[in-house]
């Protein structure tokens, strides 16, 4: 009986690492049938054979194991090798630069069989087949609809219910139909429509996925339909005719299955990525619960899967040489950088509320920052400087050419303005954090100064954009940032001319924090008619602090009396929070 050992290491193991990141878990027990084939014209019409594999070891720098032969079998090398390599690229197991597979292949008994009695063409050509390419072509996806309506009919057609290929076409048609037109997202009867075709495009996928449950494109098209659903009724203005998390956890489940056919895929990591950082993690902080032990193990575990998806799409996307497939996949790239450097500087809260109220009432202020915040920005500070200059082809500096980034505006994946401004955050966190922990101020004040160059940046690209005609963007948010930095730095001056204008109520109440610290009379009084403002704003989503500030001014200015009422106001709706910061600020609450 032939026996023989094989060892697999260096750039081939990465090959098998890149497509099966699992490899790891491989054993002996989990082995149920192994073909081996010699490869080379020489071998192409002899056969190849059954092994049995007596033991494996697995390591992340090598991959070996003992085999023995069990017997030829009636398939020849050139047939298996001809049908794995269909089979591979369908599974986008081709390396996009060199054209070759990985030389173990990890599948399933299904896919083993289909495999050894030779893959499947993919696309089954029908009548309709020519027709549909050259609607959609067109992107008449209404022609495609109509073609084949009514659609409830369709199932009794085998033509199209049996060929994935034609019905893929159906339902993406479908899918673009079920998009509601701007400023129609909340039109009863325009969403009624809309959502019939929504229902018909995911009845369509499913009988795709039913009849080749391999295919991972069409798992990929389930889930990118239902990541919609939920960009749609999450976006401002969007239509509010469905249930976030039903659309979620279907989006999520279907990204799934296709990153277990296809780890590989850039479109279905970034999607799950995105979901999970985006809306996922903030869906479940924010429902009503009281917060348990395994809450806060669960969202860990929540928030590691979407980072090790976006990590994903970075780590594939950076292996690329070939720069068609780089072009791809540029937009998932840019992205995911953009997506998870927000998330590492969002993980850093500056507890502003306490902060403005303990620098007000001339406390000791302290938070207890650590070296892994600090680490957080820093990983959000490289990855959005990598973001930057991906597409800008440019290494980051905070010296740019404002009018060319203008002209970026609409071209880039992410917009300038929104990479200057993490940007000008990442530094400004980086001054705060490092402050809070009493570094030096000649170690940490570039930081503030590259923050606020960046900011100040954001804020010409937007209007030299405007002026350009290439969009017109409210900044104002950008100015409030600036007004929080200019107090911490105690420049309120400049902190009040660059928010005074600002109407938004959240702003207001940075405003008037710095006219309280400017600690000028005139000034508190500017604040009092600021803050009442903020106050009667039922959108105002910072209310609370609006509230404080405004009792404190009134202490200020003596008037014990609008202090009651406010009091009174308060009086059995006041939070742990309101509370907390009036303490801070030597207000008595009863």
């Amino acid at each position: 009986m032939l026996r023989g050992k094989y060892n697999l290491y260096g750039k081939y193991l990465e090959g098998v690492k890149e497509v099966f990141p699992n490899y790891l878990k491989l054993d002996k027990s989990s082995i149920k049938g192994c073909i081996g084939y010699l490869k080379g014209k020489e071998n192409s019409k002899k056969n190849c054979f059954l092994l049995n594999i007596n033991n494996v070891n697995v390591y992340e720098s090598k991959l070996s194991f003992d085999f023995n032969v069990v017997q030829e079998l009636d398939i020849s090398n050139e047939f298996i090798n001809k049908s794995l390599y269909k089979f591979a690229w369908r599974s986008d197991w081709v390396d996009r630069t060199t054209g070759y597979f990985p030389l173990i292949c990890i599948v399933d008994k299904l896919d083993f069989d289909t495999i050894r009695k030779g893959t499947p063409n993919l696309k089954k050509v029908s009548s309709y087949s020519a027709e549909l390419e050259e609607l959609k072509g067109k992107n008449d996806w209404r022609g495609i609809c109509n073609r084949f309506s009514p659609l409830e009919e369709v199932k009794n057609n085998k033509e199209i219910w049996d060929n994935p290929s034609d019905l893929y076409n159906l339902a993406f048609a479908c899918s673009k139909l079920g998009e509601p037109k701007n400023g129609l997202e909340r039109d009863k009867k325009h969403l009624k429509t809309v959502k019939k075709y929504r229902e018909y495009s995911i009845y369509f996928y499913e009988r795709c996925y039913e009849l080749d449950p391999r295919n991972f494109r069409y798992p990929l098209a389930l889930g990118y339909r239902y990541y919609l659903n939920v960009m749609e009724l999450t976006k401002q203005k969007g239509r509010k005719d469905g249930n976030v998390n039903y659309e979620m956890t279907n989006a999520i489940n279907w990204l799934n299955k296709t990153i277990e056919l296809n780890p590989r895929s850039i479109k279905a990591n970034y999607r799950k990525g995105k979901l999970i950082i985006d809306k996922k993690i903030d869906n479940f902080k924010y429902a009503p619960r009281k917060w348990t032990a395994e809450d806060f193990e669960e969202l860990k575990e929540i928030e590691a899967d979407g980072v090790k998806s976006l990590e994903r799409v970075i780590d594939i996307y950076e292996k690329y040489k070939d720069d068609k497939y780089k072009s791809i996949f540029l937009r998932e790239y840019v992205k995911a950088l953009y997506t998870l450097g927000t998330f590492y500087l969002e993980k850093v809260e500056l507890h502003w509320d306490y902060y403005i109220c303990l620098k007000i009432s001339d406390k000791k202020i302290k938070f207890d920052y650590s070296s892994e915040d600090t680490r957080y920005i820093s990983r959000g500070k490289k990855l959005l400087e990598k973001c930057f200059e991906v597409e800008s082809k440019t290494l980051f500096n905070k010296d740019m050419d404002v009018s060319e980034l203008a002209k970026n505006i609409g071209k880039w994946h992410v917009s300038p303005i929104d990479k200057l401004y993490k940007l000008g955050i990442s530094n400004l966190k980086t001054y705060f954090v490092l402050k809070m922990l009493g570094v030096n101020s000649n170690k940490i004040d570039k930081y503030g100064d590259v923050g606020e160059k960046l900011l100040l940046t954001a804020i010409e690209v937007a209007y030299e954009g405007k002026r350009q005609k290439n969009i017109r963007r409210n900044t104002n948010y950008i100015n409030e940032k600036l007004g929080k930095y200019y107090i911490i730095s105690e420049r309120y001056g400049s902190a009040i001319k660059i928010t005074k204008n600002c109407r938004q109520s959240y702003i207001k109440n940075t405003y008037a924090g710095a006219l309280i610290l400017s600690k000028d009379k005139n000034n508190i009084n500017k604040a009092i008619n600021v803050l009442k403002s903020a106050k009667e704003d039922r959108y105002n989503l910072s209310r609370e602090l609006s509230l404080v500030l405004l009792i404190y001014t009134y202490k200020l200015s003596d008037e014990n009396q609008k202090i009651g009422e406010l009091m009174e106001e308060l009086d059995g709706s006041m939070s742990k929070k309101s509370r907390k910061l009036l303490e801070v600020l030597d207000i008595g609450v009863c």
